[in-house]
């Protein structure tokens, strides 16, 4: 009957009747659980996510459910996720019933659990599954396609091959087949496998342009011939004059050629040559490896040659596909010149569907010499693109011309200048001489195709018109309804990323994401607009480039956004326009336990893309003042003549700190003690004890997430003759070794923020003890300020400091006023105060 009535549902004009049928089965049950399953099952078909979690809840909490364990599970697992209870449960229940649907689950979680891809758990996985279902190809297929993204191509083969033995009329192990091949880079099983899915189901057009272009690459010339020359000719060009001394290698020619189709396919060809000029050189150039989307495009190395110092060649074997990843050069000596080329070809067009676009770094190694480096760029006029040059220094030559079908653009840029390494210095890309492109012809045609991708996603279901309500009810003022309902995204929503297939662009429906309780930034970006639009508030969704990356050292590059390009986003997050009753104002839904009007730090400074019906607008998100991110900490320490102290420390944190404390403290009791403990040995050195912890609320986002600690700190002094010797200061900015250690710098300083931190420390002496007295620093330039001073009443010290630095970017004619704002404060840190016994 559930399932008669789940079908049923699927048809518009019977989805009333076949709630009905299910309410009315609860009913004359009794409410019985595998009833009350049914109908959740129901609610979930008619997309009322929230009667459905009620339905799972009853299961729950209804004691006779565990004499229905299928049913008792199934609420489980929807309700509560992979809880602790769940996997217990889940093994009892296939412990007792051997239930196949149990063991997978359980699998499931156990791959979930795992640190690191492990191919002998799953093969050992798989065969317990298939021993139970033996004829189930989908478990091969699948296990084929881990072992595939795993780079396991061999066993994923193996795999396959048992599955054909089984089922060899199933279109999707072909499907599965040609994949591998094409990662392998066997064409010729490629076009076998698509051939005979194509026989089994020929209607599937994607296989079949799949194929056609495979074979057309195949049948064309190598494109690339017009641009090879002699390695001789080049070694000669570029000969060894002590230019690059003191470098590891140098690249002697790096030339690019990509040829664009009419629906932005691409062919591109590149050539890299390289000279090794010390061991360090010879240990970055031992292995190589290649960027491709595997699936997307077809690697092919053409040729890779070792010229060595003494005049030997050495041709190393090449290869095709995912075999040909990496490759690795043997024997390598200083004075070696190691010859790549190779060859990145488009399979299909991406998700973007006819979109082409280019970030061509014109020095393959920025920190090394480029002596040469040749782009070709060969359009079709069917497919225009933007063209936008970066940081293109020294010679360049620059040519177009038109051929029968379209532009061909070449560069030729020589002697490239290195970067120099500096601590903290802007991101590369801001540096480096590229050659961009784009078949977006402005942000208005980027932002239309975007808005028409999750617009008809941005709806609202009456439980999230209900939710609305009841999270703004009694609210008077549109500011607290949009604190209200942001709370609620930001912090009961879960955020999942989702960084891979369509939803890597495109996100679910709103209401699937409310139902859910979890979601990517898209997701969080268009249920903020959905939600708050049912509040009459208007949301927009918001294109960012986070600087919290790894890549970005969480430190905001000055971008460029010349042409409209998806690869200059990695993030989503909302704005609110400027209207009745409201401020213009940004808000990130991924932003747990952030308050409202503490926007991430790795938002602020950013160039961003707004998107809606009306149109596409580009701003700026502004850094905030050193006024607003301002950590003020407090210290009150009674001294003893042993050198050891009993300190009483308080942090109160605001602005961008306010959210990293939070952050912080986002764990259980025991774990955030535990950090308490080592913020507190980092800050003093080692306590006596134990310590009485005060812990932050943070969950309180309207009130401040102070925390601080109280304890004995057996050391915290030194003692000299009877001497107690403090630092000026207990805490160590370090600013001029960490920022300024250069005398001179060629680039811009880039910190995280601006900032203020507001420090007093009251220490009490031991008894008959006094204090020499230091005099007060204070010292002010453009690039921020320091204050130091030291106030002596009877027994007692108070020392109030506060550092203020006024922008996250020091510029290069800026940089010998902060070198001198860094070294007052750290030569004032380590001044000595001297306490000893009246005489």
């Amino acid at each position: 009957m559930a399932n008669q009535l789940r079908a049923s549902s699927k048809y518009q004009f019977l989805k009333q009747r076949s709630l009905d049928l299910a309410k009315r089965i609860v009913e004359l049950s009794n409410s019985a659980p595998p009833a009350v399953v049914a109908l959740a099952h129901t609610y979930e078909d008619l997309e009322q996510y929230d009667s459905a979690r009620l339905c799972w809840k009853k299961v729950l909490d209804d004691p006779l459910s565990k004499d229905y364990p299928k049913s008792y599970y199934s609420a489980l697992h929807l309700y509560n996720g992979n809880s602790p209870e769940f996997v217990d449960g889940m093994k009892g229940y296939y412990a007792d019933h051997g239930s196949w649907g149990a063991l997978r689950s359980l699998i499931d979680i156990h791959r979930r659990q795992r640190e690191h891809f492990d191919v002998a758990a799953e093969l050992e996985e798989l065969e317990t599954l298939a021993a139970l279902t033996p004829w189930n190809t989908d478990l091969l297929c699948n296990a084929a396609m881990r072992m595939l993204n795993a780079g396991e191509i061999d066993v994923a083969n193996q795999l396959l091959d048992r599955a054909e033995q089984i089922k060899p009329e199933r279109a999707t192990i072909w499907h599965h087949k040609a994949r591998v091949a094409l990662q392998a880079g066997n064409l010729e099983v490629a076009v076998a496998s698509l051939e005979r899915e194509l026989e089994i189901d020929y209607s599937d057009e994607t296989e079949q342009r799949l194929l056609e272009m495979i074979n057309s690459a195949a049948q064309q010339e190598s494109f690339e011939a017009p641009y090879r020359e002699d390695l001789a000719a080049i070694v000669a060009r570029h000969p060894d004059d002590g230019s690059a001394a003191g470098y590891s290698l140098e690249t002697l020619v790096r030339r690019a050629v990509i040829k664009v189709s009419p629906d932005s396919t691409a062919k591109r060809y590149y050539r890299d040559v390289v000279r090794l000029l010390n061991d360090e050189g010879v240990r970055r150039m031992a292995r190589k490896g290649f960027g491709v989307r595997w699936g997307l495009q077809d690697l092919r190395v053409l040729s890779a040659t070792i010229l060595h110092i003494d005049g030997r060649t050495t041709n190393i074997p090449t290869g095709r596909g995912y075999s040909a990843r990496v490759m690795e050069f043997p024997n390598l000596k200083v004075g070696d010149v190691i010859d790549v080329e190779y060859r990145i070809d488009d399979l299909r067009t991406s998700f973007f569907g006819t979109y082409f676009s280019l970030n061509h770094q014109l020095a393959p190694l920025p920190t090394v010499p480029t002596r040469e480096s040749l782009l070709t760029l060969i359009t079709d006029k069917q497919l225009p693109l933007k063209l936008h040059e970066k940081n293109l220094l020294g010679f360049i030559d620059k040519n177009t011309g038109v051929h029968q079908d379209g532009t061909t653009y070449d560069w030729a840029v020589s002697n490239i200048r290195p970067l120099k390494p500096e601590s903290f210095m802007p991101h590369a890309s801001e540096l480096t001489a590229m050659i961009q492109a784009s078949s977006y012809q402005s942000w208005s045609e980027f932002g239309d195709w975007w808005w028409n991708l999750i617009k008809d996603g941005i709806t609202v279901s009456d439980e999230m018109a209900d939710k609305v309500s009841e999270l703004t009810d009694g609210l008077e003022t549109k500011q607290q309804k949009l604190k209200a309902i942001y709370e609620f995204v930001t912090n009961e929503i879960r955020y999942n990323a989702w960084e891979f297939g369509v939803h890597g662009y495109q996100p679910y429906t709103a209401p699937v994401i409310f139902s859910r309780r979890f979601g990517d930034c898209k997701d969080k970006g268009i249920l903020l607009r959905a939600m708050l639009s049912e509040a009459d508030i208007e949301a927009l969704p918001v294109l960012i480039m986070r600087s919290g990356t790894q890549a970005l050292g969480a430190r905001r590059p000055d971008q460029d956004l010349s042409l409209a390009m998806v690869e200059h986003f990695n993030h989503c997050i909302a704005y609110v326009p400027e209207q009745d009753g409201l401020a213009a104002q940004y808000m990130d839904g991924t932003a747990n336990l952030t308050p409202l009007e503490t926007l991430p730090f790795d938002d602020r400074g950013a160039q961003v893309v707004v998107i809606g019906p009306n149109g596409t607008e580009r701003k700026l998100i502004p850094f905030k003042s050193a006024q607003f991110n301002v950590t003020e900490q407090l210290l009150s320490a009674q001294l003893d003549a042993d050198g050891s102290a009993t300190l009483d420390y308080v942090n109160n944190p605001y602005g961008s700190y306010d959210s990293r404390i939070r952050s912080t403290f986002a764990a259980g009791l025991e774990q955030n003690q535990e950090t308490m403990r080592r913020i507190a040995a980092s800050l003093f050195g080692a306590f006596d004890g134990e310590l009485t912890i005060e812990l932050p609320d943070v969950e309180a986002l309207s009130t401040t997430p102070s925390f601080g600690f109280t304890g004995l700190f057996s050391k915290w002094s030194a003692v000299n003759n009877g001497v107690l010797e403090l630092d000026a200061s207990p805490f160590k900015d370090n600013m001029f070794n960490q920022y300024t250690n250069l005398a001179d710098r060629e680039t811009d300083v880039v910190m995280q923020h601006a900032l203020t931190k507001r420090r007093q420390y009251n220490l009490v002496l031991p008894p008959g003890y006094v204090a020499e007295a230091l005099q007060p620093i204070e010292m002010s330039n453009a690039t921020g300020s320091y204050s130091w001073q030291m106030l002596i009443d009877g027994s007692t010290i108070t020392i109030d400091e506060v550092v203020v630095v006024n922008s996250p970017r020091v510029a290069v004619a800026d940089y010998s006023e902060f070198r001198e704002l860094c070294r007052t404060i750290d030569d004032t840190q380590n001044l000595v105060i001297r306490i000893a016994e009246a005489n």
